[in-house]
């Protein structure tokens, strides 16, 4: 669909650009009103980001479309088409770069004179930022490695071009950046920075060049030009990578602001959303992804995992279902959640058929042997449980529900010390996970967030520590049940004074400890 759909609106660009000089002849523009006009779409062009460069495209559009002009305007018009491609590229907006790509061509081919820039569309073509997850299907039409062997023939030829134009220089680094795969080595982008010391455009394409991008010179960015949104959508990133939920939200917001078009932007917020257990405001940004990019797959299981968490979990189903119809992508993902759902509902014997799929497609995936191991485990399926339980753990020592599975596993078949050494990893695995919350706690109340969100959210992991304190506390005490069952008094008292710490199991866990008849040293 998308392919018939780029292909339609680039034969409109080019009957329009075509026909633009036909028909009744107009009187001359006023010389004074183009000047100003040309000034104007310049300067915009001369920020080198995406919300200027979309008004200098109409306004050179405008100034194209008039016979008398078209020579004056063709090659900034140009120009335009081919950055404004690459920055909507780089927000993830792909259709409507294609439809830009349409209207260069058609200029080239209405000005013979511009034939020579056909190595720079070319170029500005292959320029592709690293995309968040799977927001399309790969484009059948387009053969990456046959045109990235003829780039690599003419790369020096452009290179030359580089030394001493600008535009030639963003697009040999935008293109040097883009294709590290094929080279042994990408070249610094600095060095080709340095020779446009006071040049946006480069400082910017060379912020974003390699596996992680320069914040220091994306906050520069930003302060010299507040309308370049992308960067940004670079600094969220960042501080998602890092951890830094909250500050990632600030930046988004900021981006969302100047470019919510941008699928980008959307799947983003939608991800800190989740990120804080905020599912409602998660759905709602997910679904605006989707109302712009349709199939975009990692919006799509989003999703259902927020409608999983919500408990909704028909229509959880019902958009997991879809991705497995849309096929290729995220299938062993899919049935993972569809096994989650479908156990949650209690249909045990449908969860295992969906999370064998899982297991073909996710074959060293931690979560779903472990999931796969707690529902043949609910079917009394032993042999199967225990299996998947230890092949979960092979994968991730620290997986919780394993190690809870297995202490469970080996108690019921009365493996008493084989059971609390699970117990006790499961415990000891916590911590890191208690820490955690306790580091989001701490980030919550040092923010800037209006105090009735900060209230909630604060309270919200305040639960969900008192949860893991709780299952910590659980496996302190399976442990020292299941050393004092196997005879081992010294062992049981210390596990059982640790459960003791928690007020839930005080009582018990110094019952216990008596039976010992051993104190808690």
């Amino acid at each position: 669909m998308n392919s018939t759909k780029c292909t339609v609106l680039g034969l409109i660009v080019v009957s329009t650009w075509a026909c633009a000089g036909k028909g009744s002849v107009a009187t001359a523009p006023d010389e004074s009103v183009v000047q100003a006009r040309l000034a104007e779409a310049e300067s915009l062009y001369l920020k080198g980001c995406y919300v200027p460069l979309k008004k200098a495209f109409e306004i050179y559009k405008e100034l194209y479309a008039k016979p008398s002009l078209r020579e004056r305007t063709a090659l900034p018009f140009l120009k335009t088409c081919l950055l404004l491609s690459t920055r909507e590229k780089d927000v993830h907006i792909f259709d409507r770069g294609m439809t830009l790509m349409d209207t260069a061509e058609a200029i080239v081919k209405e000005n013979r004179g511009l034939a020579r820039y056909r190595p720079w569309m070319e170029m500005a073509s292959f320029i592709s930022p690293p995309i968040t997850g799977v927001q399309r299907d790969i484009e059948p039409r387009f053969d990456w490695v046959k045109t990235m062997e003829k780039l690599v023939a003419g790369g020096e030829a452009l290179k030359a071009e580089a030394l001493t134009d600008e535009f030639p220089a963003f697009l040999y680094m935008g293109w040097n950046c883009s294709s590290a795969m094929f080279q042994k080595q990408p070249e610094d982008p600095s060095v080709l920075a340095a020779r446009f010391p006071e040049s946006i455009l480069l400082k910017y394409q060379a912020a974003i060049c390699g596996q992680i991008p320069d914040r220091r010179a994306l906050e520069e960015l930003v302060v010299a030009e507040p309308e370049f949104y992308e960067a940004r959508i670079h600094l969220g990133e960042l501080s998602i990578r890092e951890g830094l939920v909250l500050s990632a939200e600030k930046e988004l917001l900021g981006a969302y602001e100047g470019i919510p078009e941008s699928p980008q932007v959307l799947i983003l917020l939608a991800s800190v959303y989740f990120a804080t257990e905020e599912y409602e405001k998660g759905l709602e940004f997910f679904d605006k992804t989707l109302a712009v990019s349709p199939e975009y797959r990692d919006a799509l299981l989003g999703k259902a995992v927020c409608l999983a968490s919500l408990k909704r979990y028909d229509e959880s189903i019902a958009v997991l279902d879809r991705m497995v119809a849309l096929g290729f992508w995220l299938l062993g993902e899919s049935h993972y959640w569809l096994a989650w759902n479908k156990h949650e509902l209690g249909r045990n014997a449908d969860a295992l058929a969906e999370i064998d799929q899982a297991k073909g497609r996710l074959p060293t995936n931690s979560e779903v042997f472990g999931l796969s191991g707690t529902v043949a485990f609910e079917l009394r399926e032993m042999e199967r449980a225990e299996k998947d339980f230890m092949e979960s753990l092979q994968y991730n020592a620290s997986n919780t529900e394993s190690l809870f599975g297995m202490g469970s596993l080996k108690a019921k078949t009365g493996k008493w010390t084989e059971s609390a050494g699970f117990y006790e990893k499961a415990a000891g695995v916590m911590d890191g996970s208690i820490a955690g919350v306790r580091a989001k706690i701490t980030e919550i109340r040092a923010s800037d967030l209006c105090t009735e969100r900060k209230n909630r959210l604060i309270q919200r992991n305040e639960l969900k520590l008192q949860s893991l304190l709780y299952s910590k506390a659980t496996a302190y005490f399976n442990a020292a049940t299941g050393r004092f069952n196997a005879g081992d008094a010294p062992g049981a008292a210390r596990l059982a004074a640790m459960a003791a710490e928690h007020p839930a199991y005080k009582t018990k866990a110094e019952e216990l400890l008596k039976k010992t008849g051993m104190n808690a040293g």
